[in-house]
């Protein structure tokens, strides 16, 4: 058979006598140099200034340890190159086609009352898309062609992905006009506010969305603000918060793209934490100054801890101990677990109250609740096993004695709808409440494995949606009352919606877990009534009241909105293949970071 390539004959330079003679010379006068003793010394010269270069490109001269990562992540995204070329897009570990969409399937938990209405009329709408951000193949090469499995095949999936990523395109170039450098931005005023320490939280929580989103523009600006930060800030950082947002950022970005620097100012920035760790008991203070070290917990709490804040760190340290082989991030947070792990939770079923006392060592209240303060640690009792690749049983024992008790104490449904849902215990009191922080619990349930947990979780995220779906706005409140002076089984007891994420969090990872296609139209439709009510001339911002025709917007974009909300929304229209659940481990601010074998 021929070879497919033409074959070239290259001229050939042919050396005369005159050349032959020519180079003789020269090698003779070179030989003469070099074994005299000044030739010698030349050359020992030569050969020492080459060994400078050489050290000098290869090692780090500037001082300061390198990080240096032993277990460094398989670049699923590689940064951007000056190429003009577009990368192939990345092979997928799944073997199998991407499977068609599923049709609509009938509810499996209660309907609505006949007074329910829905949110808007058409849940295939799509708003209006800016053209100039289509998935076309760019440097990125999560930039897919139109037949990756990692791009929707039916129009209208794909449409509703676009909308989505164009949503949170408004809401960053909103910021960048408006706000650079600030923590947030007012989508109002079109100013900014550091209430983070004028660190760019909306920056660097958003990093791996636009990775994810396949955005070079923002990606590239925002990498070059983590470059330039520097955490030497007089500011009392909230423990809980700086690990989920900016550690956990740094984490993810790190990780989907391999670039050291996001790595390297992760180390930077957990050290700074360190000194809340210093405690009597090794539970941390829930503020720490970054530059001085000084750590505390709020007097407004008797000097004590939450059970969320110290219990919702351990995803994002004990990935620093692995990528960075420094063993005390995770010797920290371990030992927290170890406390935790020695209590006797008898008298509460397994479950933790609210608040403990980082120094006296002792629980100091009796709270127990799946809401604000104390929601995330059971999801981290969870994702703690996930992440060592279901490893870590210890952890996940914990968590099952856990749900046993949040079961038996605390699950409840409504009459006369029979709608689930989840109250708060105060000793033998029940506060007949649901923050929208509850409704993160539908997904973890749907992740954790145990088939009677999944009716469970799609009954909790069924509650959640009608939230949305019976309000004037179609948004939900930030709390739900439950109780006998409720009718129709729930009243918006904190009317406010501050784009929080947890809904539609659930939604997502029910809609990898059931391929039930109800998850998609929900979460469509909430994304509709974000666009409706919420998106400004800047950017978007919360409204002060969900059950109102014209709510009133409050002026705040949280960055948790661009780091979870749309992340989650733009990945319930996007393939399976894209973050895998069975791969990647998602924090509670939704930073993925890969699950792997300790």
């Amino acid at each position: 058979m021929s070879s497919p390539f033409t074959s070239v004959e290259m001229p050939v330079r042919r050396w005369g006598p005159q050349q032959m003679g020519r180079q003789r010379t020269v090698t003779e006068s070179l030989i003469r140099i070099f074994s005299s003793t000044r030739g010698m010394m030349v050359t020992v010269a030569l050969l020492m200034v080459l060994w400078v270069i050489v050290f000098v490109v290869f090692f780090d001269l500037s001082g300061s340890p390198p990080v240096v990562d032993d277990h460094p992540p398989p670049k699923l995204f590689r940064p951007p190159s000056s190429s003009s070329q577009p990368h192939s897009p990345p092979t997928s570990s799944k073997t199998s086609p991407p499977t068609p969409p599923l049709p609509p399937t009938p509810l499996t938990v209660p309907s609505p009352p006949e007074e329910a209405s829905p949110i808007l009329s058409s849940p295939t709408e799509v708003p209006p898309s800016s053209a100039t951000h289509s998935l076309t193949p760019s440097l990125f090469p999560n930039s897919l062609p139109p037949q990756s499995p990692m791009v929707p095949q039916d129009p209208v999936t794909l449409k509703r992905q676009q909308a989505v990523k164009d949503a949170f395109i408004h809401a960053w170039e909103g910021y960048v006009r408006c706000a650079w450098g600030f923590d947030e931005v007012k989508p109002l005023k079109c100013t900014g506010v550091k209430n983070w320490g004028g660190l760019g939280a909306t920056i660097v929580d958003s990093i791996d969305t636009m990775i994810i989103m396949d955005y070079e523009k923002g990606y590239l600006r925002a990498k070059e603000w983590v470059e330039s930060l520097d955490f030497n800030v007089d500011y009392g950082a909230s423990t809980f918060e700086t690990t989920i947002r900016f550690i956990g950022g740094l984490n993810s970005a790190y990780d989907l793209t391999g670039e050291k620097i996001f790595l390297e100012k992760s180390v930077e920035l957990a050290d700074r934490l360190l000194p809340a760790f210093n405690t009597n008991t090794g539970i941390p203070y829930s503020t720490v100054n970054l530059k001085s070290g000084k750590a505390w917990s709020p007097s407004w709490n008797a000097g004590a801890s939450f059970l969320a804040e110290f219990g919702t760190l351990q995803l994002e340290f004990k990935y620093l101990s692995r990528h960075s082989r420094n063993p005390i991030y995770a010797q920290v947070v371990n030992t927290v677990m170890d406390k935790m792990f020695a209590v006797d939770t008898t008298p509460w079923h397994g479950l933790f109250p609210q608040s403990y006392h980082a120094v006296r060592g002792t629980f100091t209240d009796s709270l127990l609740k799946f809401g604000a303060r104390g929601d995330s640690f059971y999801e981290y009792l969870l994702k703690q096993y996930l992440q060592t690749n279901k490893t870590d049983t210890k952890m996940y024992e914990v968590y099952k004695k856990a749900m046993n008790g949040m079961k038996e104490l605390l699950l409840v449904e409504t009459e006369p709808n029979h709608l689930t849902y989840v109250v708060e215990m105060d000793h033998d009191r029940y506060i007949q409440e649901m923050d929208h922080l509850v409704c993160f619990l539908g997904g973890v349930l749907a992740l954790d494995g145990i088939p009677e947990h999944l009716p469970i979780a799609e009954a909790l995220t069924y509650t959640c949606w009608q939230f949305y779906e019976r309000s004037k706005t179609g948004l939900g409140p930030e709390i739900a009352g439950f109780g006998k002076k409720a009718k129709n089984d729930f009243t918006f007891q904190a009317p406010h919606y501050i784009l929080r994420p947890e809904t539609v969090e659930s939604l997502f990872i029910l809609y990898r877990v059931t391929g039930d296609q109800k998850y998609r139209e929900w979460g469509w439709k909430i994304f509709l009534a974000i666009e409706k009510h919420c998106r400004t001339d800047i950017a978007y911002s919360g409204v002060r009241n969900v059950d109102v025709e014209h709510p009133q917007k409050d002026n705040r974009m949280e960055s948790f909105f661009m780091a979870e909300t749309l992340k989650y929304l733009y990945l319930l229209f996007s393939p399976n293949e894209l973050i895998p659940l069975d791969e990647f481990v998602f924090n509670t601010e939704a930073h993925p970071t890969r699950i792997w074998n300790p």
